[in-house]
C-alpha cells in the first residue's frame, strides 16, 4: 500500500512531466529549424535529429525513447525503489492510464485559440493604422536644460536647440541629433533625457557656434572643418532649399541584449560612436540610481584611403547591434562590424564597397541646374534601408538609382570581406519628364495581411515591395520576389545589365562598371511598377513602413502621408499635418505600434496606434 504522501508525490511528478513535455512540444519547431536538439548527459553531450511530434502522445514516446540509457538526465521516474519497472502497461507512457486523447484535443484547441487571439490583435492594430486611430503626444524635448535654466543664452545658460534626425532602439528608448550638432538619448514614455553629447558634431556653416566647435570632443587636437559646406550640390540633394543644419544621420541599436550604441554623422565627416551608460553613485548603489550619460567610444574616418574623411548621409544598425551600414556622399557603401565587446572601435572590421562598384557615375550640377561635363563622380548615396527578413540592403542614389544588395550568407557570391552581391538596379526617375534623384528608399512588407492572402502559400499577391521617393516628391513602388534570391540562386549575369565606360576624371582611364537601369525577373515582378499617389510637394525626405503594407512618407510640404500598399492599387489613407519643412526622419518601433518623427522644433513626436487619443 502506498501512503497518501506517496500518492501526492506521484501526482506532482505527473504534473511536472506533463509540463515538461508541453514545453518540449512548444519548442520543437525552433529546434527542428536548427536541425539538431542537444541534451546534456552526466559524461557527454548527445545529439540526435528531432522531428516535430504530431501529438502529445508522440512527444511522450520521443522522450521515453531518449531516456533509456543509464546516466542521462532523462530517466524513468516511475521505477520501483529496487529499480524494476512496474510493467509494460505503466512503462508504455509516463503518464499512465490517466492520459487520453481528449488531452490532445484540448491542448491543440488551446494553441488554436492562442493563435487566433494573436491574429485578431494584429488585425485590430492594423485597422487602427488604416483608420488613423492614434494617441499623439510629445515624447521629449532636447531643451530640458534650457527650460530648467529659465531660458536665454546669458550667464552660461544653455541655448535653444532643434531636433534633427531621429532613430528608435528598444522602445521607449530613442536617439536624436540636433541643429547645434548634439546627440541625445531619451525615454519617450517618461519624457526623461537619459544622456547627451551637446557638441558632438559641427553645427552648420551658417551657425554662430560653428567657430566654437572643435574635434576636442573626440579627443583630437586638430580642428575639424565643415566638409558638407564645400559640397553645395550634396546639400541641395539632401535638403533642397531648407537645410536645418546640425547632425546628418543618427542610429541607435535596438533589441534585447544590445549595447546601447549610438552612431552619428556630422558635417565634419566620418562617424562618432557613443554608448549610453549609467554610472552608479556610491550613495545609491543598492537602489541602482545613478547618472546617465553618453560615453564617447571613438571616431571613425570614412575616406577611401582610411586617412581622409567623407560625409556620411545615412546610418542603420542591424538588429543585433553588431553591424552598422553607412552610406556616403562619395558614393561608398560601408559596413562596419563590431567584433569585440571590450574594444568596440579598436576591434572593428570595416568593409567598403568602392564607389565605382556601389553606384553609377553622376554629373554634378551648378546652382543653375546645368550639368558640368567635367565634374563626373560616383553617385552619392542619399538614403538606405535594411531588411533582415529579406537579407537585403537597398540604397538610393543621386542619379536616381535604387540599388539592392544581398546580405544572405548563403548566396554563392557573398563575401563580406570584399563586396556584397548586387541583386538588381532600378531607376524609376530616369524615363520621366522630371528626372531627379532618388532621395529615400524603403522596404514594405505586405505579409499575410495583403488582400487575397489566405495563408495558403498563394503567390498571386507579392509579400514585399520596395518604394523609392524622389527629389520631385513622387513615390514609386516595385514588387519583389524574395523566394527567387534569398537563398543565392541567382548569378551575377542575372541581376543587371552593364556596359563599360571611362570616367572622364579618371587619369588612368580605368574601366568602370556602370549598371544600366533595369528590371530583372529574378528580383522584381514584371510590369509591377506603380506610382503611389498623391505626391509630396518637394523632396520625399524620409520613409518608413510596418507590416500590413503600411507606408509612411515625409516631405518638405510638412505632411506625413500614410498609404496602404496591400491592395492591387496603392491608395492614400490619410495625412498627419502640422510639421515644418525641417522634418528629416520618421521611424516605427519594432512592435509596429508607434510612429516617431522630428519636424516639430525641439521635440520628438510620438503617434501611438495602440492607444486612443485622450483629447
Amino acid at each position: 500500500m502506498r501512503t497518501a504522501g506517496s500518492i501526492q508525490l506521484l501526482a506532482a511528478v505527473l504534473l511536472a512531466a506533463r509540463a515538461t513535455t508541453m514545453a518540449f512540444i512548444d519548442d520543437a519547431p525552433r529546434r527542428q529549424a536548427a536541425g539538431l536538439a542537444r541534451y546534456r548527459t552526466t559524461d557527454h553531450a548527445r545529439r540526435f535529429r528531432l522531428g516535430e511530434p504530431r501529438s502529445f502522445r508522440d512527444a511522450i514516446a520521443v522522450l521515453s525513447s531518449q531516456s533509456t540509457s543509464e546516466g542521462q538526465n532523462f530517466y524513468n521516474d516511475f521505477d520501483d525503489d529496487d529499480g524494476r519497472s512496474r510493467g509494460a502497461a505503466a512503462s508504455s507512457s509516463p503518464l499512465g492510464d490517466n492520459y487520453n486523447d481528449d488531452d490532445d484535443a484540448d491542448f491543440l484547441a488551446s494553441l488554436r485559440r492562442r493563435r487566433e487571439l494573436l491574429r485578431n490583435s494584429s488585425r485590430e492594430l492594423l485597422g487602427r493604422w488604416t483608420s488613423g486611430s492614434a494617441s499623439s503626444r510629445v515624447g521629449f524635448t532636447v531643451n530640458e536644460s534650457f527650460y530648467e535654466g529659465g531660458g536665454g543664452t546669458g550667464g552660461g545658460m544653455a541655448s535653444f536647440d532643434w531636433v534633427r534626425r531621429v532613430s528608435i532602439g528598444s522602445y521607449p528608448r530613442v536617439a536624436c541629433g540636433s541643429a547645434s550638432g548634439g546627440v541625445f538619448v531619451a525615454d519617450v514614455e517618461s519624457g526623461k533625457l537619459l544622456g547627451s553629447a551637446p557638441r558632438a558634431h559641427w553645427p552648420s556653416s551658417s551657425s554662430s557656434s560653428s567657430s566654437s566647435f572643435s574635434s576636442s570632443s573626440d579627443g583630437s587636437d586638430d580642428e575639424d572643418e565643415d566638409l558638407l559646406a564645400k559640397d553645395e550640390d550634396l546639400i541641395r540633394l539632401l535638403y533642397g532649399d531648407y537645410d536645418g543644419g546640425g547632425v546628418l544621420a543618427v542610429a541607435l541599436t535596438c533589441g534585447a541584449g544590445t549595447d546601447d550604441l549610438i552612431a552619428s554623422a556630422g558635417r565634419e565627416g566620418g562617424i562618432k560612436l557613443h554608448r549610453w551608460i549609467r554610472r552608479l553613485q556610491s550613495s545609491s548603489r543598492m537602489t541602482g540610481e545613478g547618472i546617465d550619460e553618453l560615453e564617447l567610444l571613438g571616431s571613425i574616418r570614412m575616406g577611401g584611403d582610411g586617412n581622409d574623411d567623407a560625409v556620411v548621409t545615412c546610418l542603420r544598425f542591424d538588429s543585433l547591434g553588431r553591424r552598422l551600414y553607412a552610406g556616403g556622399g562619395d558614393g561608398r557603401l560601408t559596413i562596419l562590424t563590431f567584433e569585440k565587446e571590450d574594444d568596440i572601435v579598436g576591434g572593428m572590421r570595416k568593409m567598403q564597397i568602392p564607389s565605382w562598384m556601389s553606384s553609377s557615375l553622376y554629373s554634378r550640377r551648378s546652382k543653375k541646374g546645368k550639368a558640368s561635363p567635367q565634374s563626373w563622380s560616383a553617385s552619392p548615396i542619399l538614403s538606405l534601408d535594411y531588411s533582415e527578413a529579406l537579407g537585403m540592403l537597398a540604397t538610393a542614389h543621386a542619379n536616381g538609382d535604387v540599388r539592392v544588395y544581398s546580405l544572405d550568407a548563403n548566396d554563392e557570391r557573398f563575401d563580406d570581406s570584399v563586396a556584397l552581391p548586387l541583386l538588381g538596379v532600378w531607376n524609376p526617375f530616369a524615363d520621366t519628364n522630371d528626372a531627379c534623384h532618388a532621395r529615400s528608399v524603403a522596404f514594405v512588407s505586405c505579409g499575410g495581411e495583403r488582400e487575397g492572402d489566405n495563408d495558403d502559400g498563394n503567390d498571386d499577391y507579392p509579400s514585399w515591395s520596395i518604394v523609392a521617393g524622389g527629389g520631385n516628391g513622387r513615390l514609386w513602388m516595385q514588387e519583389i520576389h524574395p523566394s527567387h534570391y534569398v537563398h543565392g540562386t541567382t548569378t551575377a549575369s542575372q541581376t543587371s545589365t552593364a556596359k563599360k565606360t571611362k570616367n572622364p576624371n579618371d587619369n588612368e582611364n580605368r574601366q568602370r562598371m556602370i549598371s544600366t537601369p533595369s528590371t530583372t525577373p529574378q528580383l522584381f515582378r514584371e510590369n509591377s511598377m506603380q506610382q503611389v499617389k498623391p505626391s509630396h510637394r518637394g523632396p520625399v525626405l524620409s520613409m518608413t513602413s510596418r507590416p500590413g503594407g503600411i507606408l509612411i512618407s515625409a516631405g518638405h510640404d510638412g505632411m506625413l502621408r500614410v498609404s496602404c500598399l496591400s491592395k492591387p492599387v496603392p491608395r492614400a489613407l490619410y495625412g498627419l499635418g502640422g510639421y515644418k519643412v525641417w522634418i528629416g526622419s520618421i521611424c516605427v518601433d519594432d512592435e509596429g505600434k508607434r510612429l516617431l518623427s522630428d519636424g516639430r522644433d525641439d521635440v520628438v513626436v510620438v503617434h501611438d496606434f495602440s492607444k486612443d487619443d485622450e483629447g
